[in-house]
């Protein structure tokens, strides 16, 4: 699992991150990007949530499509399809970095062709 820090002040609105996402080259045992992941394959077949210290359950996401640049929450989107690097970015959710909570956690799992990709983001939230 890849794991990736941020530290955001509590309460901010409209914030994006860029997430790099790779898999295990089952030919060649290197880190291969993945490119070309939409929206989708998280939604059907993979799976991505949050959970804020504190709460008692976590909140399942149905990411959307994103646009470059600007934020939606749970937008998503590749950021140089032609580039094949496996930089996307995810458009926090305002509610996941309100007042209340110490940090928050998000997960976001992929499974295509056998590859399986788990990306652990954790916010602390300052």
């Amino acid at each position: 699992m890849h794991t990736i820090t941020l530290d955001i002040k509590a309460g901010t609105k409209n914030q994006n991150c860029m997430i790099s996402l790779v898999a295990l080259e089952a030919v060649t045992f290197h880190d291969a990007p993945l490119h070309s992941m939409a929206e989708t394959d998280f939604n059907t077949g993979g799976d991505a949530d949050y959970f804020r210290e504190g709460e008692q359950a976590d909140v399942q996401m149905t990411l959307v499509a994103g646009t470059i640049g600007q934020h939606v929450d749970f937008g998503w989107i590749e950021l140089d399809a032609s580039a094949e690097n496996g930089m996307y970015q995810f458009g926090i959710p305002d509610a996941a970095l309100d007042h209340g909570s110490k940090w928050v956690d998000f997960i976001f799992n992929v499974a295509v062709a056998n590859l399986g990709q788990m990306v652990h983001l954790h916010i602390n939230l300052t």
